[in-house]
């Protein structure tokens, strides 16, 4: 998608194991990556993930935690 845009962009941060999303975070949860691809929506953004492992991993991955705290933002 290198330079490309979309109406919908769904974006997962889904993983089964936290201690899986705990060693390798630094690579599934990179900031500038995560922000290519939320950039490339038009209209929406969808992002699917387990919001519990977020919240346990948004204490080491800021970005994360200001994520899903955003009053804008959504949670189902």
């Amino acid at each position: 998608m290198q330079g490309q845009e979309r109406e919908v962009i769904i974006y997962s941060m889904t993983a089964g194991d936290l201690d899986y999303m705990t060693e390798m975070g630094d690579f599934l949860y990179n900031p500038n990556k995560r922000n290519v691809a939320f950039s490339r929506a038009k209209s929406k953004l969808i992002i699917v993930g387990n919001v519990k492992n977020m919240k346990t991993m948004g204490a080491e991955y800021k970005h994360i935690h200001d994520m899903i705290s955003n009053s804008s933002v959504t949670v189902l």
